[in-house]
């Protein structure tokens, strides 16, 4: 599916006032077929009376390019439409099946933490999701979700535990019905003078080595910045791959070893995010274009699709010395300084 050119209409369809960003219908990759819609906030300046986080979920910041998001509310209830195509916004996880940054619109709300909402933003958002819904004719409000529900490993979001996305949902719902909704914000439960303990969370030191159990850590240490491919790196993307139980999850086991099974979990979840699915240029007698195979070969086209997977993100671009790094199919060691560095942004340390 390519860009949604009809955000505008469909926002203004529901009641809602609306105003875009230059460029919006032409922003955001192509590579785009929504199924649902993410609700963020965007940590920004508490209590603003401008825009203060418009042009960074437009144009993005270091390390995460632009868009951020394809709709942004500000602190009025006005639906800015910043694009119209694929936005950067969701990161891993799953919701109703589905995964990645083309499965989903992404909505930006100006609000610092869960305390920081107006009225009008209450009153807007719901019609928002709502609006985004009717553009790829859904009328179920389930395929809404908090960035907080989506992302995992569990824990990695906290947005937008401020405003209860059983409430927005049923919400969305009542509008997409033809209600209009006033979202006043229910009071707060008593807090309960007994504190819950938290939960535990298993994780991956980096002084123990995978054991080999069917049962994976939760989630694991940030790895140390070494460029070495060993168990502790393994382990941390194996733990990362059952979390967010991609596809056929070949290998079942957290044991670090980076075999023919883990290697086709790595070939699909690049699969899952548009990487390693054609030959991007000729090679060994086959043409470009050619389909790649979930075949659990650690070979070229692996690694060279990871170093694009990986440089699309900004993790392989340079050396720290500032020398540009090529895509060359090659796992040495900048290649796994890269994706070590892309897998501390994915845990919850």
């Amino acid at each position: 599916m390519p860009r949604i050119t009809t955000l505008v209409r469909h926002l203004e369809a529901r009641g809602l006032k609306v105003e875009y960003v230059k460029g919006w219908s032409t922003r955001g990759s192509s590579s785009f077929n929504p199924k649902g819609v993410m609700d963020h906030w965007t940590a920004g300046p508490k209590g603003s009376k401008s825009r203060p986080s418009l042009r960074v979920v437009t144009n993005g910041r270091p390390g995460l390019p632009g868009p951020l998001c394809n709709v942004y509310l500000d602190r009025k209830g006005t639906a800015v439409v910043v694009a119209a195509g694929r936005a950067n916004h969701g990161g891993y996880g799953s919701w109703k099946g589905h995964t990645g940054n083309s499965k989903f619109f992404g909505i930006e709300a100006e609000a610092a933490n869960a305390s920081d909402w107006t009225d009008a933003m209450r009153d807007a958002y719901p019609s928002v999701n709502a609006a985004l819904l009717d553009a790829i004719n859904e009328d179920d409000a389930s395929y809404v979700c908090g960035h907080s529900e989506y992302a995992l490993p569990r824990g990695r979001k906290i947005d937008i535990n401020g405003y209860t996305m059983d409430d927005m949902r049923e919400q969305t719902q009542a509008v997409l019905r033809g209600g209009k909704v006033t979202a006043k914000p229910k009071p707060a439960p008593k807090p309960n003078t007994k504190p819950k303990p938290k939960p535990k969370v298993k994780k991956q030191w980096n002084d123990k080595l995978p054991d080999g159990s069917t049962i994976f850590p939760t989630d694991y240490e940030d790895l140390v910045l070494d460029k070495g491919f060993g168990q502790i790196t393994v382990g941390a993307f194996q733990i990362l791959m059952e979390a967010i139980k991609i596809g056929v999850r070949y290998n079942q086991r957290w044991d670090g070893d980076w075999g023919k099974l883990s290697v086709k979990d790595g070939m699909e979840w690049l699969q899952s995010n548009g990487y390693y699915k054609v030959m991007q240029h000729a090679r060994g007698g086959y043409p470009k274009g050619t389909k790649l195979k979930v075949d659990g070969g650690d070979g070229y086209w692996f690694w060279y699709e990871l170093q694009r997977f990986l440089k699309a993100r900004g993790f392989y671009n340079k050396t720290t010395e500032g020398v540009p790094l090529k895509l060359d199919g090659d796992p040495e060691g900048w290649t796994i300084y890269g994706f070590q560095r892309y897998m501390n942004t994915q845990n919850g340390s």
